[in-house]
């Protein structure tokens, strides 16, 4: 019973697997100009995940572990592979991560404004010059 209750879940999964991944396939992001960047924890201790979400649509863009730069040159090449391009991202809202910003600032165009919040507040912006 144990075995195949394990067999259908298995089965489940498969098929969701498949059904997400043909979405992926088609998604178009080239409309993406907004978005949002941050961290959750994916289980307790320190295993997280980076998300990015398009600010306008309020739709989750992209997630995967860990939490430093590089997430945000995933995220990028993703993008990218979506028909989006990040030189056309003009506004990312993000936490006070040093290696988010590090990452924006290497993977985005030179035009786009980043906001910084700590506990829900804005406390500095980077704008263009």
């Amino acid at each position: 019973r144990r075995l195949s209750c394990c067999a259908a879940r298995t089965n489940s999964c498969g098929c969701a697997s498949h059904n997400v991944g043909q979405a992926r396939q088609s998604d178009d992001m080239s409309a993406v100009r907004h978005i949002g960047i941050d961290e959750t924890s994916l289980r307790k201790g320190h295993n997280y995940i980076t998300v990015v979400h398009d600010l306008d649509t309020k739709r989750l863009l992209f997630a995967t572990e860990g939490r430093d730069h590089e997430t945000v040159h995933a995220f990028a090449q993703d993008l990218q592979a979506h028909q989006g391009d990040p030189a056309k991202i003009e506004h990312v809202c993000q936490d006070m991560s040093g290696a988010y910003l590090k990452g924006v600032s290497q993977a985005g165009s030179s035009s786009f404004r980043v906001e910084v919040a700590k506990v829900g507040q804005m406390v500095w912006g980077v704008s263009p010059p």
